[in-house]
């Protein structure tokens, strides 16, 4: 169970195990939550490259897994991510992940020599990058192993290309936004849908999926298809965020926009340092 939220859920107790990741180790609420796991007792496993995470951390005696500092959080995602497979995998929670590690490791290699290359005819997510320029792209993926994907996708759009886009998952999308595709014509055609899709998603999903995409692809203004790449789920999953990474470093580019920066959110913790 993923929590972001300040406080832990009631269940947690002193036989669970909670896993407190923060790449600057002085995330608000990471550190609030940390605190109240102490507070339960709970087994509490650290990943940060220092701060109040790393510093509480110690004082407890508490495992803590220090990563690569200099980066911003998004770009070290692996180093936040993949920690957490060979632990859980020495734990005995789930099989050892090192075959699919190494595979993923290689797959992300090889691309990023094509993706980095702007003048190759097969750098898709340049061409992706250039299609949704000054449009707003809709992120529709699975529920299953792309639900976070779809995620990481707006994620970037937004802190990357400083643009905005929206997201939702499919079957749930099918019980309620489909039928939002109906009244606000003339903005429908600025939108740009993005289906993320997988071979391992559920047969019924997938024709969902078709119909879903028949269905928007009468009002967008345009519907691209992203197919996840690789044998293991681990390097389908990183294939789908790899390349969504690159659209969001292209359209930053296309936008004038330098992808590093997060003025605004420096400006929102500056803002909540000065409320206790």
């Amino acid at each position: 169970m993923v929590n972001r939220n300040y406080v832990l859920p009631e269940f947690v107790g002193k036989n669970t195990l909670v896993i407190v990741s923060s790449y600057s180790g002085n995330t608000e609420e990471t550190i609030s939550a940390h605190k109240d796991a102490i507070k339960r007792k709970a087994r509490v496993l650290c990943i940060s490259t220092g701060g109040e995470i790393a510093k509480t951390a110690m004082k407890f005696k508490q495992p803590w897994i220090q990563i690569p500092p200099g980066l911003s959080p998004r770009a070290a995602l692996g180093y936040s991510f993949f920690p957490l497979l060979v632990v859980l995998s020495k734990l005995g929670l789930i099989k050892s992940k090192d075959k699919d590690i190494k595979e993923t490791i290689q797959f992300l290699k090889t691309k990023a020599a094509l993706y980095s290359n702007p003048e190759s005819i097969e750098n898709a997510p340049l061409k992706l990058a250039e299609r949704i320029r000054g449009k707003f792209p809709v992120i529709y993926s699975p529920t299953e192993h792309l639900d976070t994907i779809n995620v990481r996708w707006r994620g970037q759009i937004a802190e990357n290309a400083k643009q905005l886009s929206s997201g939702h998952v499919l079957p749930e999308m099918n019980h309620n936004e489909l039928v939002g595709w109906k009244v606000l014509t003339d903005l429908m055609k600025q939108m740009h849908v993005i289906f993320l899709k997988d071979v391992g998603t559920h047969k019924r999903v997938a024709i969902r999926e078709e119909i879903t995409k028949h269905i928007v692809a009468q009002y967008a203004g345009m519907v691209t298809e992203v197919t996840s790449e690789g044998k293991s789920l681990l390097t389908r999953m990183f294939s789908l965020i790899h390349f969504g990474d690159w659209v969001t470093l292209y359209l930053a580019i296309l936008n004038n926009e330098d992808p590093e920066p997060v003025a605004v959110i420096d400006f929102l913790k500056g803002e909540l340092g000065k409320v206790k």
